[in-house]
């Protein structure tokens, strides 16, 4: 076989069971995974912004997609197994550190010369004799050279003196990429454990099922059942929160959210047309500054929230931002943030490493960002996402999809890749704020929406990136009707506002998600993100939000509805004027909707 068709033979879509069984076979540590592969098509494998992880060895390890075994699938470049680039990591490492690493060997690292770099490479960064730079990036593709040259070259027929051609072609094109996000992902978790180290966030939460438990690296929050709880937290006694048979995970609503969505300001300049907040150069009025939103991080961090996204407006303007990111450190949460790029760019480069993950809004390249946004922006978001990954690793990008860009997506995965950035996340677009008036322009078309997982897994894997997906998407996932179980397993819930996520407007005031209105009073007074607590328990808090069991067809009957819960709610109270009513988008929704038949007109 010539090493064209080799090529080509690689790319394709093989069988992922065979190919699983082939490559895994006597792995004791990733018998779980065989068996999971075995069970499900080459479609069907996701992300999503909540994932668990399962016991590997005594190890909590994290679960991934299908990617982590894509460069282990090819018999070309990976013949060492997982579980001895593991071995050798945990010898340099912590061992929740040394599974992080490891799994990223297994997505990003493509084979055991490059496990052998990434240790060596780590070992002396906590030794503090190397810093993460341009000369690592080089060792580490010095190295790939080598291994082609020493064990691609003999497989796949090529010649020494066609070495040169090799280096240019598509298969050393990807192991080159899967290089550097290999250098990459270990310099994240390096900055990631070290502000761990400075800062710990909170560890664990218990529920009614078990407890929720975070892991720094790789970060994730896992849920797990009361036995796991009782080995992995140190419990003073049988709490009471677990007396009685032990629920499901989804029977009940969570004890508290696991995310709090905080608008800090409605002030932003840029004026885009589809703008969820309707923002505007002076804000909204009774706009809460760093006093009040530091009581409002002192009420989540009491509730036991474990992340907040920041955002607006465009926060990135607010002189304290660096402050409130601080204090949410203090107490144990891990702030993001979400910035256009387009103001404020100087004083959030000074304050970068204070945050989790930045993500720049960014809903196309050149052109496309103009018909999606209304008006031209792209260089100067372009440019801030330059400068915001010169200065921190875990930089990503903000989509929300849009007719006009989807036929893109896969050109913003490349754009995300060259960019060496952390993930892409794609958002639907929802009515709401200026939104509303642009719902109807803006919107993917249905055929769009079921082509959606295809076309974002292709990238995903074409482009060697994380994506992550918003819960509204859950329809278009299920569309494709993957396992059941598996969505269950990777925490694949469609609607969980007010439950996993909470949003606070400017003032203040909670809502179920950001794009939310604020809940109906109760007693008299809207509530506020400082009393969460109190509220939390209230009978009818967040109304629809939390009744989604009581469900129309054709959600009703549907297998993937206690996952789903009926879509986004918010446009459905857009387009039908209910919020319980099933998400109008949905591919399942609009297939039973009745046909509207025209009758002829008989003339007599």
């Amino acid at each position: 076989m010539d090493h064209a068709a080799r090529v080509g033979e690689l790319d394709g879509e093989a069988d992922i069971g065979e190919r699983a069984e082939q490559a895994l076979a006597g792995m004791p540590g990733f018998v779980w995974l065989r068996e999971d592969l075995l069970q499900r098509g080459a479609g069907e494998p996701l992300h999503h912004e909540v994932r668990p992880a399962f016991v590997v060895d005594r190890q909590l390890v994290h679960r991934h997609d299908r990617r982590m075994l894509e460069a282990a699938l090819d018999a070309g470049l990976a013949h060492e197994p997982h579980d001895r680039m593991l071995g050798d990591l945990t010898d340099a490492l912590d061992r929740d550190l040394a599974a992080d690493l490891g799994i990223a060997g297994g997505e990003d690292l493509a084979h055991a010369a490059l496990a052998e770099q990434l240790a060596e490479r780590v070992a002396l960064v906590r030794r503090g004799k190397l810093e993460v730079g341009e000369p690592t990036r080089g060792l580490a593709c010095s190295r790939i050279e080598r291994f082609v040259e020493a064990r691609v070259l003999p497989r796949t027929g090529a010649h020494a003196a066609s070495y040169s051609g090799l280096l240019r072609s598509r298969m050393f094109g990807r192991v080159r990429r899967l290089a550097r996000r290999g250098v990459d992902t270990a310099a994240m978790v390096i900055e990631r454990v070290r502000a761990s180290h400075a800062h710990p966030p909170r560890r664990s939460r218990l529920e009614r099922f078990g407890a929720i438990v975070q892991l720094t690296v790789p970060r994730a929050l896992v849920f797990v059942d009361r036995a796991m709880a009782r080995r992995t937290i140190a419990l003073a006694g049988e709490p009471a929160l677990w007396d009685g048979p032990e629920p499901a995970l989804g029977d009940h609503v969570l004890s508290a959210p696991l995310e709090a969505h905080l608008q800090l300001t409605n002030r932003c300049a840029a004026g885009c047309t589809g703008c969820y907040t309707g923002a505007s150069p002076d804000g909204a009025p009774n706009e809460w500054g760093l006093v009040e939103w530091t009581r409002a991080l002192d009420a989540l961090a009491d509730a036991g929230v474990f992340h907040v996204a920041l955002g607006g407006g465009e926060s990135a303007v607010l002189p304290w931002l660096g402050e409130l990111a601080d204090h949410a450190r203090r107490r144990g949460i891990i702030p993001n943030l979400t910035t256009s790029g387009l103001d404020g760019l100087d004083r959030l480069l000074a304050i970068a490493d204070r945050f989790g993950q930045i993500n720049v809004s960014l809903d196309g390249l050149g052109a496309t960002y103009a018909a999606v946004r209304g008006f031209d922006g792209f260089a100067r978001a372009d440019a801030a996402i330059r400068q915001l990954r010169a200065n921190k690793r875990e930089v990503g990008i903000n989509v929300v999809v849009t007719r006009h860009n989807f036929a893109e997506l896969d050109a913003i995965f490349a754009y995300a890749a060259d960019r060496r950035l952390s993930e892409v996340e794609l958002l639907r677009f929802k009515p709401s704020g200026r939104g509303a008036r642009a719902y109807d322009a803006q919107r993917c078309t249905d055929a769009q929406h079921r082509a959606f997982l295809p076309t974002i897994l292709a990238s995903a894997r074409r482009h060697a990136i994380r994506v992550k997906v918003d819960c509204s998407y859950t329809p278009m996932l299920a569309h494709h009707a993957p396992d059941r179980a598996l969505l269950a397993e990777l925490a694949v819930y469609g609607c969980t506002g007010g439950d996993f996520l909470v949003g606070a407007k400017p003032g203040g005031q909670l809502t179920a998600c950001s794009f939310a209105a604020p809940p109906p009073a109760l007693d008299g007074e809207r509530p506020r993100v400082t009393s969460l607590a109190t509220y939390w328990t209230t009978d009818g808090a967040f109304g629809a939000f939390r009744d989604w069991r009581a469900a129309q067809e054709p959600c009703a009957s549907c297998s993937y509805h206690a996952l789903c819960r009926g879509g986004c709610k918010v446009v459905s109270a857009h387009v039908t004027g209910e919020l319980s009513a099933p998400d109008p988008e949905c591919p399942r929704v609009i297939d039973h909707a009745p046909q509207r038949v025209r009758l002829p007109i008989l003339h007599l």
